[in-house]
């Protein structure tokens, strides 16, 4: 085989195998992860972050809410985005809320929201 015959076969093999692995295959959770994690659409939220959200709605909401004490904890999307420091100061630390901490029944709701992945749909 001449060399120009080689060169060619390898340049093809390159070109077939980039093609082959750079696609998704169409899983439109792939392509569209922001779509399937919408933080503002309550249909998505899954039974242990709609525990969480009672949660903070019923003993953070108080403090921590728009033009309050930050973070602002009102929303889904600001929950979502504060998970470690929620986990932290509730379970952890257990130095929120301040009057007192929060009950064991809260702290373990919030503790296995976090183990399964913190997520929206958990």
């Amino acid at each position: 085989m001449s060399t120009k015959k080689i060169i060619l076969s390898i340049l093809f093999l390159a070109v077939v195998s980039v093609v082959v692995t750079s696609c998704y295959k169409d899983r439109e959770e792939l392509l569209y992860q922001a779509k399937a994690a919408d933080c503002t659409n309550p249909d998505a939220q899954g039974p242990k972050f709609a525990a969480v959200e009672l949660i903070m709605k019923s003993e953070c909401v108080g403090c921590h809410s728009a033009g309050g004490t930050s973070p602002d904890l009102s929303t889904s999307c600001n929950i979502l985005s504060q998970y470690e420091g929620i986990y932290n100061q509730c379970v952890v630390l257990k130095r929120m809320p301040q009057v007192a901490p929060l009950s064991t029944a809260y702290q373990t709701i919030i503790k296995d929201w976090y183990d399964a992945g913190h997520k929206l749909t958990d």
